[in-house]
């Protein structure tokens, strides 16, 4: 099926799925938290919401600010921190899992955008001269693993009850 998410999630009977992927999706959404209510009326209980977004409130934004490439403006319409997400799926929703991902392009694409419209620094520079090599990969994982990056995995199961 091809079409707009809200729609397509009401052509299916509630309690139909085991599981609902959706990769990189809910910040092109007006309205996430509905879509999640959706989707946990569509998981059977125990199901699980598998979903990736970007998130606000990490070093990573704090470092770029509006050259942060978790903006990408105008096709993000919603922009989350762990609060919201965590308030858009409390009711619904247990075991919430939140991990965040290694991803050197984020921080590529956010220094060169600092270079080319805004006043770069010093760390800008080190990242073009590391882009595409081994070290801003290895530098991304561990910005990762230290909860310090906006894309992140989340995973949760619907409530049995």
């Amino acid at each position: 099926d091809c079409g707009f998410t809200e729609e397509l999630l009401d052509k299916h009977p509630d309690g139909r799925f085991d599981v609902v992927i959706a990769s990189m999706l809910i910040e092109h959404l007006v309205d996430p938290f509905s879509v999640a209510r959706k989707i946990a009326k569509k998981l059977k209980p125990g199901g699980q919401f598998l979903f990736s977004t970007h998130m606000l409130d990490t070093f990573e934004f704090k470092v770029y600010r509006e050259y942060c490439s978790c903006l990408d403006l105008p096709t993000h319409m919603v922009f989350l921190r762990r609060k919201d997400i965590e308030d858009m799926l409390k009711d619904a929703f247990t075991d919430i899992r939140i991990v965040h991902q290694p991803n050197a392009v984020d921080f590529g694409r956010s220094s060169e955008w600092r270079r080319e419209y805004g006043k770069p620094e010093l760390m800008d520079r080190a990242v073009a001269k590391l882009k595409g090599g081994r070290l801003l990969e290895v530098t991304a994982l561990l910005a990762a693993w230290a909860g310090l990056t906006n894309r992140i995995s989340v995973t949760c199961r619907k409530r049995r009850t």
